[in-house]
Order: structure tokens, then C-alpha cells, then sequence
């Protein structure tokens, strides 16, 4: 092939793959992040880095191929990544999932907090040495990142003080703010996968995925929605005399009404959580058929010793607290908290499986189950 052929075949492929991510570059429920163009034709993706006041960051995505477009692109932007990414680190255990769901893991080489880490495949990974401690709490250990050389970090609450960002931008590594857990649509967080897949080049694979999920829990909430009642649902727990529940406008707040449930605090228009007095949230939902995510306590008894005003709360006296803390990893970790916001479908199935018995039958819960005695 001559030089010539050469560079046409290469323009070519160019020109494709352009074409084809722009097909891919929606996205339907998640607001925190949003696709783009520079000037120049380079495909960017920017991350809503804070709400209120709302900011965000851009990202330059360039292929590694194109040496070129890619010298270019660093001579003018501050925060280029050349994809597809080879090694990462990454901060929160909700990613785990998504880059073994892309076929990725191999590609992981450190994380914040190894413990929390339920997968069996990380676990594995972990224990040959493969994926490294880098941190914890959000804090990166500079010298092992710097050691581990990787080309991407994303990032969850880490530390975004001038110094640090400014070392690793001399070093030539890039930190994406990976924020799917602000995302109130339970589909939206899912949505993040297109991201991963954008990095790693596997969008199709990321593509493929996400309308699985979505085709899944579409269908459960029609499933739910043929139940003849909608039980009335409380959640949330005590802690230092506050009862924390919540918001309106949550994510746990779409499950319960998507799952065809009366959340008793579904009128206000927090994203968070309430901050409740014991005294407001047992006058409001007392009468609660089902107390569903406890915090994270797993044990009925040890929750009525704990706090005796939890007597006052119908479900709790019939024993229909459902939680989610009760099914963990070798190592401790809740798999709720890993697994969930890449599975909403199956939260949701659970969640119908619990406050309408019968609709699904021969179900297995993936994560919920009642408290112990």
C-alpha cells in the first residue's frame, strides 16, 4: 500500500469512527454530563462538576491514532484524554461494575479503599496485585498514582485542591469527575456507562448495555403497575436523634413510586435527604405498610433496642422492614452500594417483588431482604 492509500485509508477510518460516535452521543436521562464539539471537530464531553452554583468541566476526547489531531489538541486545550484509555484508577466502587461490564477490569490499576470492593473479579485482581491501594476517603496517595502511571483517573469527592490537580497535570494525567451519583433519575446513573464506553472504546458494548438496563426496568414498572394496591412506604432511620429519609424528589424517591408504591414523603421537592424530627416522621408514617432501606441496619431487635419510638411505625411492628445491607462482599462491602446504580432494574424488581407478592413469583432478590429477628 502506498503512502497515498495509506493516509486515505486512515482519513477514512477517521471519518467513520467521527460519524459513527455522533450516533451514539445522546443521552435520554442522565444531566450531568452532555456531548460536544471544540471549533476544531474534536469531540468533547463535559461533566457538571457543582450544581449551585452550577459548573462544569470539558474534556477533549482525541484518538490515540490520530498523533497529529492529538499533538494539536494538547497545544490548545487544557484537559485532553487520548482514547481509547489502556490503564485507570478509579475512586468509587459504583464504577467497578461498569468496567466489567464493558470487559474493562483488566485496564483497572488502582482504586480508593480496596475493602469496599465486593467483585469477585476485583477481589481476584486484588489479591494478585493487579490492582493497587491508592488512597482512601477520596484522597489519593500522589506518589503511587504518579508510580502507577495511569492514564485516566476518574473521580468521585477526591481531593481538588490547586496542588494536587496542578501534579498531576504536569504529570500528564487527566482526572474526569465521574459524577453519576448525583443523578436522581435511577436510569441516569446507569447512563454513565456511555461515558466508560467512550473512554475505553466500547461504546457499542456501552450502548448495548444501557438499553438493556432500560429495556428491563421499563418493563418492571409495567409489571408494577398491573398491582391492584399501592402500599404506603416509609424509609430511612434515626441517627443522633434526626430521622433522615428521603427527598421527594430522590432516587430512592422515582424507585418507590416507579415500584407503584405511596412514598409518604414524596410531596416536597428535595433531591437529598430530609432532616426529620423522630416526632414529624412517626406522626406522617406511622400508618406505613412497609419500612424499605433502614440505613443500613440489618437486625429488627437490635433496631428496637436501639430506638424504641421505631414502635410506633406499623411496618415495623408487623416486620416489614426490608433492607439492604444484609447481602455483603468477602471483605464486608454492601453489594447495594456497588451494584445498584448500575442495576436500577434490578432494585426495582426487588422492590416489586417485596410490596406487591405475587406479581413475580419466582423472583430472587438481588439485594433487598427482610431484617433479621
Amino acid at each position: 500500500m502506498t503512502s497515498t492509500c495509506r493516509h486515505i485509508f486512515r482519513a477514512t477510518l477517521l471519518l467513520l469512527w467521527v460519524l459513527y460516535a455522533d450516533t451514539l452521543q445522546g443521552q435520554t436521562y442522565a444531566k450531568g454530563f452532555q456531548w460536544g464539539k471544540t471549533a476544531e471537530g474534536y469531540r468533547t464531553i463535559a461533566v457538571r462538576t457543582s450544581a449551585k452554583p452550577e459548573q462544569w468541566s470539558t474534556y477533549v476526547l482525541v484518538a490515540k491514532s490520530q498523533t497529529k489531531a492529538l499533538k494539536h489538541a494538547k497545544s490548545i486545550y487544557k484537559q485532553v484524554i487520548p482514547v481509547p484509555v489502556t490503564s485507570v484508577i478509579l475512586t468509587s466502587t459504583t464504577q467497578i461494575p461498569g468496567v466489567e461490564a464493558l470487559g474493562e477490569l483488566h485496564q483497572v490499576r488502582g482504586f480508593t479503599g480496596l475493602p469496599y470492593i465486593s467483585s469477585q473479579a476485583a477481589r481476584k485482581a486484588i489479591d494478585q496485585g493487579r490492582i493497587k491501594e491508592v488512597g482512601a476517603s477520596g484522597t489519593l496517595d500522589i506518589e503511587t498514582v504518579l508510580a502507577l502511571s495511569p492514564e485516566v483517573i476518574l473521580g468521585y469527592a477526591m481531593d481538588q485542591t490547586p496542588g494536587f490537580v496542578a501534579v498531576l497535570a504536569q504529570a500528564n494525567i487527566p482526572t474526569l469527575l465521574f459524577q453519576d451519583w448525583q443523578e436522581q433519575n435511577p436510569l441516569g446513573r446507569t447512563e454513565w456507562i456511555k461515558v466508560m464506553g467512550a473512554l475505553m472504546g466500547k461504546e457499542p458494548e456501552a450502548e448495548k448495555y444501557f438499553d438493556q438496563v432500560v429495556n428491563n426496568y421499563n418493563h418492571i414498572k409495567q409489571v408494577a403497575k398491573s398491582a391492584k394496591n399501592q402500599p404506603t412506604v416509609v424509609s430511612g432511620a434515626v441517627y443522633q436523634d434526626v430521622w433522615y429519609v428521603p427527598g421527594g424528589k430522590s432516587w430512592m424517591a422515582t424507585l418507590f413510586a416507579d415500584a407503584h408504591s405511596q412514598y409518604l414523603f414524596r410531596d416536597n421537592q428535595q433531591t437529598g435527604s430530609l432532616s426529620l424530627s423522630v416526632e414529624t416522621v412517626i406522626e406522617k408514617a406511622g400508618s406505613a405498610a412497609f419500612w424499605i432501606a433502614p440505613a443500613q441496619h440489618t437486625s429488627w431487635t437490635e433496631m428496637k433496642q436501639e430506638q424504641p419510638a421505631y414502635s410506633a411505625i406499623r411496618a415495623f411492628n408487623q416486620k416489614k422492614v426490608i433492607t439492604y445491607a444484609r447481602k455483603k462482599g468477602p471483605t464486608g462491602g454492601v453489594l447495594y452500594f456497588e451494584q445498584a446504580a448500575l442495576r436500577p432494574d434490578w432494585v426495582l424488581a426487588d422492590l416489586v417483588f417485596y410490596l406487591h407478592p405475587g406479581l413475580m413469583p419466582t423472583y430472587q432478590p438481588h439485594f433487598f431482604n427482610y431484617t433479621h429477628p
